[in-house]
């Protein structure tokens, strides 16, 4: 029963997606024309997931009632389901690739195989992970009792207030405890149900990234490879498994970013854009690190842009020119929304960092994650040989946008860990190996990239 409840939320996911793409088409007076059906279905799915919650958080600025709140997604989802069967009398376009029905079996095969596989080993354990029944959890249950738009606050400000609620975590992103609330509020299974959308998440994005993999030519032994390194690489497998982390979100959309960038890229549709718009909007939505990825992704394409107008010069001397700043220790602004304040003893930008910066020597904790705790296994052996390719090899702009980003997450990884006052995360083994997580599917596409090429030379 529980897994019908969790694929009709998925349903729900995908009416809200597909409907407002149908929307986003009769509004440009455009037709919809859908490229590979997998692909379509799967960005639906996380559309439907980004519209959600942004949906729910303006619902958050009024004081409706539970019955109020039920009716208003319910005439929402009715309204998608109307425009889907609109759509589908006036006729769709396919442009389906028949040249890739093997690929697309195998591949669609074994993500079932795999989801099935830590569904089984999963679904009995208990709510384990902190984070989401101190959390997120946590949240939907006191929006349940008290109502969505209850004033949750953290302690102080709670002491001050009688009429605010507590959490621990009350600075965090509502994003992941507003796809928990409304199983718990209708079905009260929301950590049940919603491990079902977690699967079916992950399973849409790899067929998206193998998808992508898959137009470079690579042969279907490489792609089932892929496929089976995804689902067994055991951070991933174990968030997937203790689902209740926002850390495998962020990782799906920093990935879906990149794929979305190369399919604006190369159509130029304004669907494609808005799209790209919304995976980067909502990195912040569900964890505070997504502030961190969406500035380097706007760093990434902002320093390409530049190198590629042929002003490298102009390139090269603002970054001096920065490096000179910072270490001067010049940048200290106060601004409505927080400080700023960069130097060589302090790092403050706004209400996201606030840390004394020291080195700190934790190599012993970044090999224990990376490889002797069994984290990672071999993949991460790949990595130089990545960087290397990087730097003797041509790339479009898309490319090396994205191959920027990597590098300068991976820099950002380790300046946290080695220079700040997360080091204490570190040493404890906790938050250095979810961190990386983070950033593990887009490393894997690259990897596999990688290997799709040398397959090809």
């Amino acid at each position: 029963m529980t897994v019908l409840i969790g694929f009709l939320y998925v349903i729900y996911f995908l009416l809200l997606g597909v409907g407002t793409c149908i929307s986003f088409n009769l509004f440009t007076k455009n037709k919809l024309v859908i490229g590979q059906k997998t692909e379509f279905l799967a960005h639906a799915f996380f559309q439907g997931v980004f519209f959600h919650i942004v949906f729910f958080n303006l619902l958050q600025l009024f004081d409706w009632s539970t019955h109020g709140l039920l009716t208003g997604v319910g005439l929402l989802t009715l309204i998608c389901a109307g425009l889907i069967v609109w759509q589908l009398n006036q006729g769709v376009n396919i442009a389906a690739k028949t040249e890739h029905h093997k690929q697309t079996s195998v591949v669609t095969l074994l993500v079932i195989i795999g989801s099935i596989f830590i569904y089984w080993n999963g679904h009995l354990l208990p709510n384990i992970a902190w984070d989401s029944w101190a959390v997120w959890e946590g949240k939907a249950e006191q929006w349940i009792i008290h109502g969505l738009n209850a004033d949750i606050a953290k302690w102080d400000d709670w002491l001050q207030n009688n009429n605010a609620l507590f959490n621990q975590a009350a600075n965090y992103p509502d994003g992941l405890s507003l796809i928990y609330y409304l199983p718990k509020l209708i079905f009260k299974q929301g950590f049940a149900v919603t491990h079902v959308v977690y699967l079916f998440a992950f399973a849409m994005l790899t067929v998206l990234l193998i998808s992508r993999v898959a137009k470079n030519g690579t042969s279907i032994y490489l792609l089932a490879f892929m496929v089976l390194i995804i689902y067994t690489v055991p951070m991933i497998s174990n968030h997937l498994m203790i689902q209740g982390y926002a850390d495998i979100w962020l990782a799906m959309y920093v990935l879906l970013i990149m794929l979305t960038l190369m399919d604006y890229k190369e159509t130029w549709h304004r669907g494609a854009g808005i799209r790209l718009l919304c995976y980067l909007t909502i990195l912040p939505m569900l964890k505070l690190e997504g502030w961190v990825w969406l500035l380097l992704f706007v760093l990434a394409y902002v320093l390409v842009w530049l190198w590629q107008c042929q002003r490298k010069k102009w390139v090269i001397g603002s970054v001096f020119l920065m490096a000179c700043i910072i270490v001067s220790g010049i940048i200290d602004f106060t601004l409505p929304f927080g400080d700023l304040i960069i130097n060589h003893n302090k790092l403050v930008i706004f209400n996201l960092i606030d840390t004394s910066i020291q080195f700190v020597n934790i190599t012993d904790q970044l090999l224990i994650s990376f490889f002797w705790q069994n984290n990672w296994s071999l993949i991460w052996l790949g990595l130089p040989f990545l960087i290397v390719t990087f730097f003797t090899q041509s790339h479009d702009q898309v490319n090396q946008v994205v191959q920027v980003f990597f590098i300068a997450a991976l820099l950002c990884f380790l300046f946290l860990f080695y220079f700040t006052e997360a080091n204490k995360w570190a040493i404890d083994l906790t938050a250095i190996n979810r961190l990386a997580l983070q950033l593990t599917p887009c490393y894997l596409f690259l990897l596999f990239k990688m290997f799709s090429q040398i397959e090809n030379y």
